[in-house]
């Protein structure tokens, strides 16, 4: 993982739900009209127990973490494939932070939200909705 040095003009939180009492281990990205056509710097997990809507997330709870691995298209095909999700996590307080270096870089990578998935170990049907949030960092030009 590298720090990123490139200068970031935007952020955004996307969140990708994983509905109540479900068994599903493949959790696909929902459609991120705000973000087609721009240009990733970088992607974080941030250590947060809420997302923006004040849904409860699965940042904070290691059994989610710890099992769920991220899948990014982009370029035509799964760049990123099966990447630990626990390696975004950059706060030196959790336990489960591999992380120590800041956000994952990505270089003016233009990602498909659609074709994005979240892959999951094994199935732990949570008994509320929970989210995993992303911070994504982009440019709506090239950097």
């Amino acid at each position: 993982m590298v720090i990123t040095t490139n200068p970031l003009v935007k952020c955004d939180m996307i969140s990708v739900t994983l509905t109540a009492g479900s068994n599903q281990t493949k959790i696909p990205f929902p459609d991120q009209p705000q973000l087609r056509g721009v240009f990733l710097q970088s992607i974080d997990f941030p250590y947060i127990s809420v997302d923006y809507y004040n849904q409860p997330t699965t940042n904070q709870i290691s059994g989610y973490v710890s099992t769920s691995f991220l899948t990014l298209y982009f370029e035509g095909k799964e760049n990123v494939q099966q990447m630990p999700l626990a390696e975004l996590v950059s706060n030196t307080q959790s336990a489960l932070s591999y992380n120590m270096n800041g956000s994952l870089g990505f270089y003016n990578q233009q990602i498909i939200w659609p074709k994005c998935y979240i892959t999951l170990s094994s199935s732990l049907p949570p008994l509320a909705d929970l989210v995993y949030t992303f911070a994504v960092y982009y440019s709506l030009n090239k950097i």
